[in-house]
């Protein structure tokens, strides 16, 4: 096939194909059987966008990665219940305190008297449970 390129001069033995990706047009030659006209379009197919099931956080990623993967990393995968050593209402005094601190945001000042910054977590029932509610910062 003879094809005429953007400069208008003709070019021979050129298959033009179209691209599986962005569905445009490209010129290559017969004995090669490319499917995507640049790396670009063929990195975009190979990847999908992976959801973490712990922080929900969109991460880019290889379909053969991706299949099999429910977290974005060791760190998500040990949060919560997926821990071993997981002892859900039945955790300690200092165990509460750092699961507390983790999830509470710091606020600017003590959430009682609203003056001065906070220093410490108080439990305003005498029942620790996993309840950030349950917490204030003094």
């Amino acid at each position: 096939m003879i094809i005429k390129n953007k400069h208008g001069r003709f070019i021979e033995n050129k298959v033009k194909r179209v691209c599986e990706f962005c569905k445009k047009d490209y010129i290559t030659i017969p004995s090669c059987n490319l499917k995507f006209c640049s790396n670009t379009c063929y990195w975009a197919s190979a990847h999908v966008i992976f959801t973490c099931e712990a922080c929900n956080k969109q991460i880019p990623m290889l379909k053969s990665r991706a299949k099999n993967k429910r977290f974005c990393s060791n760190k998500c995968a040990k949060l919560g219940k997926e821990n071993p050593n997981w002892k859900g209402n039945k955790v300690g005094y200092i165990g509460l305190h750092v699961w507390i601190k983790s999830r509470k945001p710091k606020p600017e000042f003590c959430e009682c008297c609203g003056k001065v910054p906070p220093y410490d977590l108080a439990n305003i029932s005498g029942e620790y449970k996993r309840d950030i509610n349950e917490m204030i910062k003094k």
